[in-house]
């Protein structure tokens, strides 16, 4: 993944969490949320997943 932002489909902030729905998550962008705002306070949910 590169250093851009990734496509967001849409984002809900709840109870607290964010729940960020993106095209596609490798968990490289999971990964910089969670360095970026500490773990389980975003939860990226990709609208593809890779095939198996």
């Amino acid at each position: 993944m590169n250093s851009a932002e990734p496509t967001m489909l849409s984002a809900l902030a709840e109870n607290g969490y964010v729940f960020l729905k993106v095209i596609f998550d490798d968990g490289s962008i999971q990964k910089k949320m969670d360095r970026r705002y500490g773990e389980k306070i975003v939860a990226v949910e990709p609208a593809l997943l890779p095939v198996p």
